[in-house]
């Protein structure tokens, strides 16, 4: 069985306003959206998109209850979808498209 070769293509850090990765996709075009919150208030969630050119921050809302229920990130491969908690976050649910 031949050895498995990893090697790392683009650096990213998560940059220091915002706590940690909670989740995260990856898309067909090498693009990742990322779902974390804000270090300073945990209860604002932040929905970043990563890409060569940059970080942009794609949706940002608060939620009273923390922790309690994080939303669910997840990806088709082409497009992102996100669950918001209806009960606890004024938003309900979003999707994200390119």
């Amino acid at each position: 069985m031949r050895k498995l070769k990893l090697s790392l293509l683009n650096k990213w850090e998560l940059d220091k306003n915002y706590s940690i990765v909670l989740s995260s996709a990856m898309l067909h075009d090498g693009r990742a959206v990322v779902l974390t919150s804000e270090k300073e208030a945990f209860n604002r969630y932040c929905l970043l998109e990563v890409s060569p050119l940059g970080v942009k921050e794609i949706d940002a809302w608060y939620c009273d209850h923390v922790w309690e229920e994080e939303p669910l990130l997840f990806t088709d491969g082409q497009n992102v979808g996100l669950i918001k908690s209806r009960n606890h976050c004024p938003k309900g649910s979003a999707r994200y498209t390119s």
